[in-house]
Formats: C-alpha cells, sequence, structure tokens
C-alpha cells in the first residue's frame, strides 16, 4: 500500500513519526511539493510538512486489507507470449480487447479478445485492425487502415468483422450504444483541415452539423459525449476573429448539445473580449466534456479573468464550479450520480466534485471517472516523469489503493480497470481487477 500527500508549494522538509510503519518511495530531495510513502506495517502514522518555520501534520492510519481486498495485476501479452501491446476497452461483461505484437513474426500484430482467463485473437479482415470501443450489447468496434482509417465492427467475437462508414479520417472515437449507433469525429485529410461530428445510424451517415457564422471558412465540429437519451455534446466553431497586429486569427468555438436533430449552443461562462481587432467582439469560448443519463453536461469554459474554469451546465444555465480560483481548471467527466471529475492547474492534481463539495484524490492524472466515484489515475515523482516510474491509483471516498506500474484507459461497471504498463521500453496489455481469492 501506498500514500502520497501533495501540496500546492514546495516544503523545506517533510518527516514522519515511525519509520518501521512506513518508508519513503521516492529518493528524492526534501524541498519538493508532495512525498510519496509505502506502508510496511499497520498502524499510525504522522506526517508532518514544514516550510519556512511553519509546519502542518496529517494522520495517516494504515490497516490490514480484508480479505477480498487484495488487486491483482493480470498482464495479458505473458498469456499468448507476445511482447507489446495495449488493452483498449473492457465492457460490463468482464471482455477485454486490444492488441499485441505477435512473438512469432515480426513487425506483426494482431487484435485480442480476452475473457474469463482465456485470450485469442479476434477476427480480421487482412489488414490490422485496432478494437477500441465495447457496446452495452456485446459488439466490438474498432478502425482498420484501408487507405485511410474505416469502421470496423465485430457483431460477435467469433464472427467476421464488417467495414462500414466511408473513408472519413477518424480522429475520435466517442462510442458505440446498444442500438449499434456509432458516434466519432472524423478529420480531414488535407489542408485547410476542419473535423465533423457525425452519427452512424443503420448505416447511414448524420453529420450533427455546425454553430458557425461566415466568418469561419472551414467549420468545424467535435463529439465530446453522449448518453443513452441520444443527447450529444462537444464544440463548434462559431466565429474567426482576425487580428490587427500579425498574429494568428483566434478560432472561437462554444459549446453544443445536440438532440433529435437539432444542435444548440450552450453559451459561454463569461465575455471575453477581443485584442488587437478592427471590430470590438466577443472571444470567450468554452467546451462541453460530458454528459450523464439525466442530461447534465461538465466541462470549461474562460472566466472573467481570462482562466479556464471547470463548468457545469443544469437545465440550460452554465456555473463556475468553484475549484481553484485563479488558476485554469477543467471538467472532464461526470458520472450519473453527479460526481465530477476536475483538474486544477494550480494544484497539479484531481479533485473529485459532488453537490459543491471538493475531495482531493491527490493523483496528479485522473484518467477515468468511475459510475460509483471511483478515480484511476496516477501519480509520478515529479512532472514528465518517464513512465515507467509512475504509479498506478483507484482512489475511492478518500481511500487510494496503489496498483503498481501502469497507465489506465477504461473501467467498467464492475471497477476492473485496463490499460498497459511499461516494461523493457515497451508496453504490456494490462489487466486490474480485485482478486476473487479468499
Amino acid at each position: 500500500m501506498q500514500f502520497v500527500a501533495v501540496l500546492d508549494s514546495a516544503v523545506d522538509q517533510w518527516s514522519w513519526s515511525d519509520t518501521t510503519l512506513a518508508e519513503r518511495r521516492d529518493g528524492s530531495g526534501q524541498s519538493l511539493n508532495a512525498i510519496a510513502l509505502n506502508a510496511l506495517a499497520a498502524g499510525t502514522v504522522t506526517i508532518t510538512a514544514s516550510r519556512q518555520g511553519v509546519t502542518g501534520h496529517a494522520t495517516l492510519v494504515i490497516r490490514k486489507p480484508e480479505p477480498g481486498e487484495a488487486w491483482e495485476a493480470i498482464d495479458l501479452g505473458s498469456l499468448v507470449g507476445g511482447a507489446s501491446g495495449m488493452a483498449t476497452a473492457i465492457g460490463d461483461n468482464g471482455i477485454v480487447v486490444g492488441t499485441i505484437d505477435s512473438a512469432d513474426a515480426p513487425n506483426a500484430s494482431w487484435s485480442f479478445m480476452y475473457k474469463d482467463g482465456a485470450i485469442h485473437k479476434l477476427p480480421a479482415t487482412g489488414r490490422f485492425e485496432t478494437p477500441a470501443r465495447i457496446s452495452p450489447t456485446g459488439r466490438i468496434l474498432g478502425i482498420v487502415n484501408d487507405t485511410t482509417d474505416r469502421l470496423v465492427i465485430w457483431d460477435t467475437p467469433d464472427a467476421a468483422p464488417r467495414r462500414f462508414g466511408g473513408h472519413d479520417g477518424i480522429a475520435t472515437i466517442v462510442g458505440i450504444n446498444e442500438r449499434g449507433e456509432v458516434l466519432l469525429t472524423t478529420r480531414s485529410d488535407s489542408s485547410p483541415y476542419s473535423s465533423r461530428a457525425v452519427l452512424w445510424r443503420q448505416n447511414i451517415r448524420v453529420d450533427l452539423g455546425d454553430l458557425s457564422d461566415s466568418t469561419v471558412a472551414n467549420p468545424s465540429t467535435s463529439a465530446s459525449a453522449w448518453n443513452n437519451r441520444g443527447q450529444i455534446v462537444g464544440a463548434s466553431y462559431v466565429r474567426t476573429v482576425t487580428h490587427t497586429d500579425g498574429l494568428a486569427p483566434t478560432f472561437v468555438q462554444h459549446p453544443f448539445l445536440w438532440e433529435n436533430g437539432i444542435m444548440r449552443d450552450l453559451g459561454v461562462l463569461a465575455s471575453r473580449p477581443c485584442t488587437q481587432v478592427a471590430t470590438p467582439g466577443d472571444c470567450g469560448s468554452a467546451v462541453a466534456a460530458d454528459i450523464n443519463a439525466s442530461g447534465v453536461i461538465v466541462g470549461y469554459a474562460d472566466g472573467a479573468d481570462g482562466k479556464k474554469r471547470a463548468v457545469i451546465w443544469e437545465n440550460g444555465v452554465i456555473r463556475d464550479l468553484g475549484v481553484d480560483p485563479g488558476h485554469n481548471t477543467w471538467a472532464s467527466a461526470i458520472n450519473d450520480r453527479g460526481q465530477v471529475l476536475v483538474f486544477s492547474e494550480g494544484y497539479g492534481q484531481v479533485f473529485l466534485w459532488e453537490n459543491g463539495q471538493l475531495q482531493s484524490t491527490t493523483l496528479m492524472s485522473g484518467r477515468v471517472l468511475g459510475p460509483n466515484g471511483e478515480v484511476v489515475g496516477t501519480w509520478c515523482p515529479s512532472m514528465g516523469a518517464d513512465p515507467g516510474d509512475c504509479t498506478l491509483y483507484i482512489w475511492q471516498a478518500g481511500r487510494m489503493t496503489a496498483l503498481g506500474p501502469g497507465a489506465p484507459i477504461a473501467l467498467n461497471a464492475h471497477g476492473e480497470i485496463v490499460g498497459w504498463r511499461e516494461c523493457c521500453s515497451h508496453k504490456r496489455p494490462m489487466l486490474w481487477r480485485l482478486s476473487t481469492a479468499p
């Protein structure tokens, strides 16, 4: 077990009361704003941070894990003797998909499916496919490169994949729902570049449209998330602002909600006057990043001070979540309980916001928010650290559990995590889950 403490400024010295119960994990100097401790035995430890004669204390209670609380890390590549790879998605039924390099043929890779201890190749089209999402009904959505990227679906793990869609370049796949509808953002293949939010429904391509006025030469829209009600959120360019000082133009983007074929501008948090322009205008921008089953939306928007602010839209009204005023903050995810994942640039860490209350996860990178308030992310000894030196954690209700080195990609409803682990100068596809052993 490991414990991480993070402050918003450097300290002169860290200390803790009992070195038989905890030891420092990193070997760096003492004038840092963070400390990581390895738990050695059960007991109570007092941690002290000192800075310019001022001290602060925190009490750490180390307890023995209860039966069934142990996590296991499964290297999926080792099951087939593969070298490098990555797990890319996990369904609520426990199916894991990803890609792995062949141990027998150099420069050859294949897509895999794993469940209940067994791993096998997914049928291929003759070109290399990358599985990316799993629908609630078990369909697997991926990408195949055929001159340009195209979509491919495995209707079952044993069925040959079928290609569909056009030859749009694929920027981001949002997901595939229980009806087999696919939401993604496409990109143009040549300059001038632009993006489009596209919904594939019954093999018919639906372009969600845009909010652009006549100043935007290449209208662009990006989809970020959707829910089972068919509501889609993202961002779209609304205008292009040309500056008089010769600098590149500003592309002002607004958040949108798309529903029943209609795209609605959600508006921004505050007006931000454009600078160095011939005609006064508003350059205030915002982005909608996620939406939950109730239609509550989160994202970020320019504040009155010019900083990015984590925001929430409820019933069409935008408001600042109030996290770390004076610094850039972003809300990246919301679950159906209304819990919001927020990153603060000032603190350099991730918070969980709920009903106006804020809890620090002490994670430097919170990649995934679970349905019950789980936050999965990493803590590294320093910014820009080698990925192999970073530790994967799961945080919930104030409790952090270290899962060893690794990086998360996805989490299912049962708390199972997939991603990759840096090993021997390459990545290994990984699954982390609670052990079923007594």
